[in-house]
């Protein structure tokens, strides 16, 4: 990882990597790429994941390229019942800037943070999926990721399939 780090989201840091996650979701519905977005944090509740060091990012030279959330032990309550683990890391709110896009930072991404599980004694890493995503759904499981179930979401009027997936470590 020559010149790059991955290390929590430090206090500073916070407007910087909150930016990220904006612009990325800009660029979602600027593309209509139909993924839901409303499910990302308010800069609230990111600060609240940063002030519990659940909140990642992958710097270079010029700064932070990529972020994630990592929160031990957690399963949504839209999964719970349906899959359980007691030690695992809940992936989330993971984006490359967009002006960093196409440069491999989120398979690095997807490294440092087994990594850290594996630091952590952590046994695998779960994360939710928009599964028309003609990008996502290939993109994790290329790294490793399998869907272990999928279930159909309505938020008003909108509808959609999410798939629950994890990577063993």
């Amino acid at each position: 990882m020559n010149d790059m780090q991955f290390k929590p989201v430090l206090e500073s840091q916070t407007d910087q990597a909150y930016m990220i996650l904006c612009r990325r979701i800009d660029e979602l519905i600027t593309k209509n790429t139909g993924q839901y977005t409303a499910c990302y944090p308010d800069k609230a509740t990111y600060i609240n994941r940063n002030n519990n060091n659940e909140n990642w990012c992958l710097l270079n030279d010029s700064g932070i390229v990529g972020i994630v959330s990592l929160t031990k032990n957690m399963i949504p309550e839209e999964w719970q019942g349906i899959y359980n683990s007691s030690s695992n890391y809940w992936l989330s709110s993971f984006f490359v800037d967009t002006t960093e896009k196409g440069n491999g930072y989120g398979g690095i991404i997807l490294k440092e943070c087994i990594k850290q599980a594996k630091i952590e004694g952590i046994k695998e890493i779960l994360l939710d999926c928009y599964m028309d995503s003609v990008f996502l759904v290939p993109y994790y499981e290329k790294n490793g990721f399998v869907k272990i179930a999928e279930k159909r979401f309505k938020y008003g009027a909108r509808e959609f399939s999410a798939g629950l997936m994890n990577k063993k470590i």
